[in-house]
């Protein structure tokens, strides 16, 4: 399954072998971790274990600390 996900102000093109991949699964594919980034799927955050469906809108964000 194709997916079109935002990463950075980009739009990239993910290949998955699953109809519905989780978020982890995405973060994962871009080779990050769910500790430094997180997946907003049509507009709400969503958890590793979330299933996405290729007809959301899929951001990844990386997550900011500061101090």
């Amino acid at each position: 399954m194709t997916f079109e996900i935002l990463y950075r102000g980009e739009k990239k093109t993910l290949t998955t072998l699953s109809s519905h991949p989780t978020a982890g699964e995405i973060l994962s594919q871009l080779n990050l971790s769910p500790v430094y980034a997180f997946v907003v799927c049509d507009g709400e955050v969503v958890s590793e274990d979330t299933p996405l469906s290729p007809s959301s809108t899929i951001e990844v964000i990386n997550a900011i600390s500061g101090g």
